[in-house]
């Protein structure tokens, strides 16, 4: 099946943007970002400095950015919930499965203290509103909320742990908050 040339050029960019993204996040978590050059990123990735700067403003657009098919993965991840599930438990799948396929953009960002909403935070709330309560503080409410969770458990986890105890510190997160946080019904672990 022939994809058209349209197909095959936006194909090859998304190639070169992956190996890019790829290569920069490799050699920064081998040497650290400061001890990696643009060039040796683009020589890593097998492509001119200048085809770098052609899919990215700097060094740290790169390796801190938005992937551009975050929406589009965020949005599966929002569509695969549930109808009936409630609307807490589908943004806590949400969260976790976003962080579960980001782990060396969430080890970058904390090993360099770099924090971003990024697309996370309009997706959250995307969920919210096309299956919110109607009240508008309430449904900000929970999007504002499940950041707040995101944020503290990457502020809690340390790079040197597994990978997984992000994701579990998600977990535990929101369930503190579905189990009445604050009040003596909140689980202890």
């Amino acid at each position: 099946m022939d994809e058209g040339e349209g197909g095959l050029r936006e194909r090859k960019k998304r190639q070169t943007w992956s190996a890019l993204r790829e290569a920069g996040h490799r050699l920064a978590a081998e040497r650290g970002v400061e001890n990696v050059s643009v060039e040796e990123i683009a020589a890593a990735a097998n492509v001119s400095k200048r085809t770098l700067f052609n899919y990215f403003d700097s060094k740290e657009e790169l390796l801190f950015g938005p992937d551009p098919e975050d929406p589009e993965r965020l949005a599966a991840l929002v569509r695969e919930r549930p109808a009936g599930e409630p609307l807490w438990s589908s943004l806590r799948e949400v969260v976790a499965g976003y962080v579960a396929v980001h782990e060396t953009r969430f080890r970058l960002h904390k090993q360099f203290r770099y924090a971003s909403g990024g697309v996370l935070e309009p997706a959250l709330a995307a969920c919210v509103a096309g299956r919110g309560t109607g009240d508008p503080l309430h449904d900000e409410l929970l999007t504002r909320t499940a950041m707040t969770v995101l944020r503290t458990a990457f502020a809690m986890w340390q790079p040197t742990q597994d990978y997984a105890e992000l994701s579990r510190l998600v977990r535990h997160g929101f369930d503190l908050v579905a189990a009445g946080l604050g009040t003596d019904r909140a689980p202890v672990r």
